[in-house]
């Protein structure tokens, strides 16, 4: 699954993808949430405010949370969205 998502993202805006870190956020989120990155991602409320206060409580800045999150939310619009459909 996180492979996929890197393939897409790295086509379609790869300054993005570097600038944010998506990999490397996305990765992390799949270790903290203990979920299979081979398999459909849980993407939800449940698994990812943990996710950020780990972050937080770790003493990430502010903007690298932020970074977490738009890496989720752009996993969730680009690859969750079309597994849906």
């Amino acid at each position: 699954m996180l492979g996929a998502f890197n393939k897409i993202v790295n086509k379609s805006r790869p300054a993005v993808a570097k600038q944010l870190g998506f990999p490397k956020y996305l990765k992390q989120f799949v270790d903290f949430s203990q979920q299979d990155s081979h398999q459909l991602l849980n993407v939800d409320r449940g698994t990812v405010v943990p996710f950020l206060q780990f972050l937080r409580n770790s003493d990430r800045p502010a903007w690298q949370r932020l970074q977490a999150v738009e890496a989720l939310q752009y996993f969730s619009e680009t690859i969750l969205q079309q597994k849906m459909s």
